[in-house]
């Protein structure tokens, strides 16, 4: 090839790739900064990313990794539910703590959405102690088997919508197909009877490890089981409604 013919094709490629990244690099430049959420959740108080944790506290670690509002560079993985009851605890059966890697991984996942409800309405430390209606998390339980949901959350898993979340949906940083409105009651009209995938931040709740099937097969350490596993999606950073139901699913 030719001096000026291996410089237009070297020029091609450089083209193509800038192309094919500037979107997502440009919507993510964007963003607005929400590490302090202003006037949460009291008009003229602040809620850090550690929420009311003391900094440095395994605590703090946690309640950043659930206040995460930045878009993961790589996209979300493709993951189904039943894969999510396996993932592993921490040595011993223990907690997984923050750094585990699985804390670190975007994922999406379709589940038939079985519950939406205010999450942690007596207040709780990530969100720095807001008890509002919309200022709460949304928690939202997904199963595969419509027909037979458990009474004891017997394979459900939790996924959680949280007010940067909702800040992002309504702003429009967030790819939905349900609207930009995240409030729990819109949610809870829009999803609650239908397979939806969510697409979001793997993360493991410590807060209710004592409360699973996967940590406490036996139900007899801690409150009653009322879930699966503590692993979760949270945040949610995606929704998709009127999705093929999964391969996993129960028929």
């Amino acid at each position: 090839m030719k001096p000026l013919a291996r410089t237009f094709a070297l020029c091609i490629c450089i083209v193509f790739v800038v192309s094919s990244t500037a979107k997502p690099l440009a919507q993510q430049a964007r963003i607005p900064n929400l590490d302090n959420l202003k006037d949460y959740p009291d008009v003229g108080q602040k809620c850090p990313l550690r929420g009311n944790a003391p900094a440095g506290q395994e605590k703090a670690k946690s309640n950043a990794l659930k206040n995460r509002y930045k878009l993961p560079p790589g996209g979300f993985t493709p993951m189904l539910l039943s894969d999510i009851f396996s993932l592993p605890l921490g040595p011993g059966g223990e907690a997984p703590l923050s750094g585990d890697p699985n804390n670190a991984k975007a994922v999406s996942v379709v589940g038939f959405v079985h519950a939406v409800e205010k999450g942690g309405s007596r207040g709780e430390s990530c969100n720095c102690k807001a008890t509002g209606g919309n200022q709460v998390d949304t928690h939202i339980e997904l199963i595969l088997d419509p027909n037979n949901p458990s009474s004891k959350g017997r394979k459900m898993v939790v996924v959680e919508v949280t007010e940067r979340g909702r800040r992002l949906a309504i702003s429009k940083f967030l790819q939905t197909n349900i609207g930009n409105n995240w409030t729990t009651s819109m949610l809870k009209s829009r999803l609650l009877g239908r397979w939806v995938r969510f697409s979001g931040w793997l993360f493991y709740d410590p807060d209710h490890h004592l409360e699973t099937w996967q940590s406490d097969p036996d139900d007899s350490r801690g409150k009653a089981n009322w879930r699966e596993t503590g692993w979760e999606i949270h945040p949610v950073m995606a929704i998709e409604v009127n999705v093929t139901p999964p391969p996993d699913r129960i028929q």
